[in-house]
């Protein structure tokens, strides 16, 4: 599976720019109403499971767990299901998030991400990081390329 989000032009109305929110370049641009959308499909299979329309101003996390929960609601995750994300989704307590659930993700980060896995010395290893905000820890497969 995997779950991405992205920006829709939708009517350009008072209504919708309060509903949705707007994208404004300055104070003498107009404003364009505009929603962030996120998906949750079975690439594999080639369907949609779940799809969530919300404000521009929402976070891409925040519509990801709209759509996990939809999923856990219709019986998945199955053991070998593994969810894929983008650059926009690494968190330490979204990955958090989804270990409590049990979920498998791969999940693609920026080189910085963190030290232990910008410090690997080979393309696969697992590493061990801690998260001071709960105290808890955060295992993971770590590749040096991300």
């Amino acid at each position: 599976m995997a779950i991405d989000g992205c920006v829709m032009e939708i009517p350009n109305t008072k209504v919708t720019q309060m509903q949705y929110g707007f994208q404004s370049n300055g104070d003498k641009s107009p404003k364009l109403a505009r929603s962030l959308t996120s998906h949750l499909v079975d690439v594999e299979n080639k369907l949609v499971i779940s799809t969530m329309i919300g404000r521009y101003d929402d976070s891409e996390r925040y519509l990801a767990k709209i759509n996990i929960e939809k999923m856990i609601a219709l019986g998945a995750p199955h053991s070998r299901d593994l969810i894929l994300f983008d650059r926009g989704y690494p968190s330490a307590a979204f990955i958090l998030y989804l270990l409590s659930l049990g979920i498998h993700f791969l999940m693609r980060v920026s080189t910085g991400f963190y030290k232990e896995v910008v410090g690997t010395s080979t393309q696969d290893e697992t590493v061990q990081i801690n998260y001071q905000g709960e105290g808890e820890r955060i295992k993971s497969t770590g590749n040096s390329d991300s």
